[in-house]
C-alpha cells in the first residue's frame, strides 16, 4: 500500500519494495492530481508493472516503440542517432536507471569532445522528448531532464540577403540555378523540398504550391509571387519533378554566382541564407510571426521568433523617417 504526503509544494508517495522504503515524486502540488496518480501507482504495485518493479522494458525497446511513433524519417533518423550516442555513454538497461547526473555527466562529454551548445541543446531535447514519451506511456515517474539546466544558447539573426542582393543574384543567374534561387527566395522552401517538388504540386492559374512530406510531417501550400511564374511557365512540363536528376543543388556553379555577384557570404550554409531571407523580408513587410512560421513550415513558434526583432527595428526605422 502506498502513502501521500507533501514536501513543500510537491505531493510525493512513500511504498515497500523488496523489504525497503521506496519514496518517488509525483511531480505535482495539485492534490487531485496526485490522488490520481496515487491510484495508478497502487493498482500497478499490485499487478507487478509499476517501472521500478519486475517486468522491465529495455530501453532499447522503448527507443524502437518511440522512433517508430515518427511519420517524418529525417526527425526519425535524427533522434535515433542522438539516442543511441547517449545510451552507449549512459549504459544503462531501463529508463529508472537514468538519472539528472546521467544527462549532466553525458552534455559535459560532449562538450570536451568540442560540440557547440546548439549541439547539445538538440541532445537535451532529444532525450527530454523520449523521456516524456516514456512518462506518457506509464514506463516511467518523472523524468530527471525536469533537474538538468539546458545548455544555453544565445540566438542572434540569420544572415539574409538584402534587397540589392537577391536583384543581382537574379541578374546573373540561369536556367535551372534561377529557377531555384527564385524558388527559395520568393517561397522560403527547403533544399530538400524544393528537389522533391513534382509538377503537380504547382498550381500556375492559382499560383501556390503545395509542399509534400515536409519536414514538420505536415504538407502545406505557399503562395507564389508574380515574379516566380514566368520562370515556372518558361520550364512548365505535365508531370515529373522540377530538377529531374538532381539530388542537390549545384553547389559550385551556386558559389561561382555569388562571387560573381560579389556577395559576402559565409562558407557555410550558403543555400539556407535565401531562406532566412525571404523569412526576414516577410517579417520586415509586417507579416506576422506565426504567419511566417506557417508559410516556413515550423511546427515550433519558437523556430520563427529569431527573426521576431526584424519587425521591431523596420518600425523604428520607419519612425526616425517619418515627416509630415
Amino acid at each position: 500500500m502506498a502513502s501521500l504526503y507533501k514536501r513543500g509544494k510537491t505531493y510525493w508517495v512513500c511504498y515497500r519494495q523488496d523489504n525497503k522504503t521506496v519514496s518517488e515524486s509525483l511531480a505535482t502540488g495539485d492534490l487531485s492530481t496526485a490522488k490520481y496518480k496515487l491510484n495508478k501507482l497502487e493498482l500497478r504495485l499490485a499487478e507487478g508493472t509499476h517501472p521500478n518493479l519486475g517486468n522491465k522494458v529495455p530501453i532499447v525497446t522503448l527507443v524502437k516503440d518511440y522512433l517508430d511513433t515518427k511519420t517524418n524519417p529525417t526527425h526519425a533518423y535524427n533522434e535515433e542517432i542522438r539516442l543511441r550516442q547517449f545510451l552507449d555513454f549512459a549504459c544503462v538497461t531501463y529508463t529508472n536507471q537514468i538519472k539528472p547526473s546521467t544527462i549532466e555527466k553525458y552534455l559535459t562529454y560532449r562538450r570536451k569532445q568540442g560540440r557547440i551548445n546548439w549541439t547539445l541543446k538538440h541532445d537535451y531535447m532529444t532525450i527530454n522528448a523520449f523521456l516524456n514519451w516514456c512518462i506518457r506511456n506509464e514506463y516511467l515517474l518523472n523524468n530527471p531532464c525536469k533537474k538538468v539546466t539546458p545548455p544555453p544558447v544565445k540566438t542572434t539573426t540569420p544572415r539574409y540577403l538584402n534587397q540589392k542582393e537577391v536583384q543581382k543574384l537574379m541578374k546573373y543567374a540561369e536556367g535551372e540555378l534561377q529557377l531555384m534561387i527564385a524558388l527559395a527566395v520568393y517561397t522560403g522552401i527547403r533544399r530538400k523540398e524544393m528537389l522533391s517538388l513534382q509538377w503537380e504540386d504547382i498550381n500556375l492559374d492559382k499560383p501556390s504550391l503545395i509542399v509534400r512530406n515536409a519536414k514538420s510531417g505536415k504538407d502545406r501550400t505557399i503562395p507564389l509571387p508574380p515574379d516566380v511564374v514566368p520562370l515556372l511557365k518558361d520550364s512548365q512540363k505535365d508531370s515529373g519533378l522540377l530538377f529531374p536528376g538532381r539530388n542537390n543543388i549545384p553547389t559550385r556553379a551556386y558559389a561561382r554566382l555569388i562571387k560573381k555577384a560579389e556577395i559576402e557570404l559565409p562558407r557555410l550554409n550558403r543555400w539556407h541564407i535565401l531562406r532566412h531571407t525571404y523569412a526576414s523580408h516577410l517579417v520586415m513587410s509586417g507579416v506576422p510571426i506565426a504567419t511566417v512560421g506557417k508559410l516556413l513550415g515550423h511546427s515550433d513558434i519558437r523556430t520563427t521568433q529569431i527573426y521576431a526583432h526584424l519587425n521591431d527595428e523596420h518600425l523604428e526605422q520607419a519612425i526616425r523617417q517619418f515627416a509630415y
